[in-house]
């Protein structure tokens, strides 16, 4: 009898569970579009790959059409048909409980005749749109993508790869932790050191991980003795890892700090060394010729800064080197081929105006000299030292968001404009690849930390 009144309750509760929707299954809606040939019509049996939030393959039908039915989330949709070109190179969109449509895609001429020197050209997407996160140039020419800002303010934890033979971005493992404005180091053994950086609640992490490139995974190593963000992280001479600065703190009360620390590859730990003179976030670390680091401008959470300090990793200590000209943070800094540092825009007087002026450090004597200004003024940009030792600096933010870019060469000390970016962006990374070119990927369109962010990616090829 008792039986018969359990399976009696067990049945009454699943049918409850069931009218009411208990089902763990997700509603799925379609993303649909066409693929066609302008000359001759649609085209069949191209496989479409799927990329994202989950990973599949169909093929166009005897119309060119094609079909996937996916839960909520975000995806990439990239055709392939041998060496067939399409446009778009890729479509990354969301699907948001409502069905996608009109991912559509034109065969186009492939490029043949070599690309105009000075001037940029689209390669394939991310497969996720992202911007502040950071990018490294791994030992076999590939580039890691790791984290950053996402759709609607959300941070992420994934990481893709751009393989620069293909043109195209896979995939890799996810971190441990969400993370944004956080930095990431290539170490000498090979693999990439994360630290850092702001979770999608604000809170500043002191957690650190490792990427295995021969693996794709991730390890959790050592947590930094302070948590921070927006700090800076240089690979020292000895293959240890000098991180400076930065900020902790919740939500509107965010802290300058002026603590430093070095991770050591060998042990997995981090020790506390020598501290700035000064507190400072959204400042600039170099490394020196002689090995020595420089850090330059920032703000110590009240006041811009103009003051700049060398830190000697024989003693581990800092000391004061000569002030620039101009106050500055989310500026960049980049050594030059004949050991100066070219220090570039930002902004000044506590965020109130971008500059647009530029000034060189001459490590022999500690000063810094004043050079030609921008042709633009900007900040949250991105600059790259070239095979042929001038700087490419690319867009960022100044009155309006930029897709300029610009030239600087050290031996005239002018700046000339190039070829601009087909889209505007800010907080994006630029990366210098082994072939010479620079790999331009995401960024935001605004400097906040919620907002529209891209998954464009951008191939910048130098002239002599």
């Amino acid at each position: 009898m008792k039986k018969i009144f359990l399976i009696s309750i067990l049945v009454s509760v699943s049918l409850m569970l069931l009218s009411c929707g208990g089902s763990s299954d997700p509603a799925l809606y379609t993303i649909t579009g066409k693929v066609s040939n302008p000359d001759t019509g649609v085209l069949v049996g191209v496989t479409m790959e799927l990329a994202g939030d989950q990973t599949r393959t169909a093929s166009t039908d005897a119309n060119g059409n094609y079909s996937f039915s996916v839960p909520n989330g975000e995806y990439r949709v990239t055709p392939t048909l041998g060496s067939t070109a399409f446009e778009p190179l890729d479509n990354v969109l969301e699907v948001k409980d409502a069905p996608v449509s009109g991912i559509d895609f034109l065969v186009v001429a492939p490029v043949t005749s070599p690309q105009v020197a000075n001037t940029w050209r689209e390669t394939g997407s991310m497969t996720y749109k992202r911007g502040m996160q950071a990018a490294t140039l791994l030992a076999d020419g590939r580039v890691l993508v790791v984290g950053g800002l996402g759709n609607n303010g959300g941070t992420r934890a994934s990481t893709e790869l751009y393989d620069p033979a293909k043109g195209k971005w896979t995939t890799t493992g996810y971190m441990s932790y969400k993370r944004q404005d956080h930095t990431a180091t290539r170490l000498n053994g090979g693999m990439v050191l994360v630290s850092g950086g702001l979770s999608e609640n604000s809170v500043v992490r002191a957690s650190a991980e490792l990427y295995d490139p021969a693996t794709g995974k991730w390890t959790l190593t050592v947590p930094l003795n302070f948590a921070r963000s927006f700090h800076t992280s240089t690979l020292l001479a000895d293959g240890k890892v000098l991180v400076t600065g930065g900020e902790n703190g919740w939500t509107a009360t965010f802290l300058a700090l002026a603590s430093a620390e070095l991770y050591d590859p060998a042990t997995g730990k981090w020790t506390v060394t020598g501290s700035l003179n000064y507190k400072r976030r959204y400042h600039t670390a170099t490394l020196l010729a002689d090995g020595r680091i420089l850090v330059a401008g920032g703000n110590d959470t009240s006041n811009t800064l103009a003051s700049a300090e060398i830190y000697d990793p024989t003693t581990g200590q800092w000391s004061a080197t000569g002030a620039m000209t101009d106050e500055r943070q989310s500026h960049t800094a980049t050594l030059l081929a004949d050991g100066r540092v070219l220090v570039v825009g930002g902004w000044d007087a506590n965020f109130l105006e971008v500059t647009g002026s530029a000034e060189i450090y001459d490590p022999g004597t500690g000063l810094w000299t004043t050079t030609n200004p921008l042709t633009y003024a900007r900040s949250d940009h991105s600059a790259t030292l070239l095979g042929n030792h001038k700087l490419l600096v690319t867009g960022g933010v100044g009155y309006a968001l930029r897709a300029s870019s610009e030239l600087y060469d050290p031996v005239t000390g002018t700046w000339s404009t190039v070829g601009d970016l087909k889209y505007k962006r800010t907080r994006h990374t630029a990366t210098l690849l082994n072939d010479g070119t620079v790999l331009a990927a995401g960024g935001t369109l605004v400097v906040t930390d919620a907002g529209p962010v891209r998954a464009s990616a951008e191939l910048f090829y130098p002239g002599n």
